[in-house]
């Protein structure tokens, strides 16, 4: 029962994960800069260290072009016409003026990739491969609950989707884990039982 009861009050990743991703970016472009007055009166920089700037830029600039396909995944930046559009909002000799290493948010960074296309299709791909949060086991839950955390995390004011990094392929095992479909409990209950008695006959020998 209690086991049962913790499977029912599991959340559900893939949507928590949409939400808040989502959800921080509209907080940051619309809300934040309201907050100024604030940050500056406890020393912190409510642009996030210039992302803000950055990320409003590269919405006006996917907004105008590329918005459903992308520019190919990694493409984006060694496109000298985009990236020219990109640094039209920064002085010329600033940072952000010639700044051309990404969009340090995952979700930015995707959209200039693979477009709305694409980030549509990976949210569905995370909501299909968690949407059997309660079938899993506790280890399974705890490792892709714990994960997905993380990666949100790093994902809000980082790019981390690149195929060289291993964040990458440990989003994908999870996802895998997510898809594993569980075992009825009674043959669960057969195997160990079966293996209990291969046990048992391997001492007795």
């Amino acid at each position: 029962m209690e086991k049962r009861l913790g499977a029912d009050r599991r959340i559900s990743l893939g949507v928590f994960y949409i939400v808040a991703s989502v959800g921080f970016l509209i907080t940051a472009l619309t809300i934040l800069p309201m907050f100024a007055p604030f940050f500056y009166a406890i020393g912190k920089d409510p642009t996030i260290t210039g992302r803000v700037p950055l990320w409003r830029q590269a919405v006006h600039v996917m907004s105008t072009s590329h918005t459903f396909t992308g520019y190919g995944f990694g493409m984006f930046w060694r496109d000298r016409s985009a990236v020219a559009r990109m640094h039209t909002a920064f002085r010329r000799n600033s940072f952000m003026g010639t700044m051309t290493t990404g969009c340090h948010n995952v979700l930015l960074e995707f959209w200039l990739n693979v477009g709305l296309f694409g980030v549509a299709s990976y949210f569905v791909a995370l909501l299909w491969s968690m949407s059997g949060a309660r079938r899993m086991t506790e280890q399974q839950y705890a490792f892709s609950a714990s994960f997905l955390l993380w990666f949100l995390i790093m994902g809000l004011t980082e790019r981390s989707m690149s195929t060289y990094e291993y964040q990458t392929l440990f989003l994908f095992l999870t996802m895998g884990v997510g898809c594993n479909k569980q075992a009825p409990e009674r043959n669960r209950r057969n195997y160990r039982r079966q293996i209990g008695q291969n046990a048992e006959s391997i001492d007795t020998e």
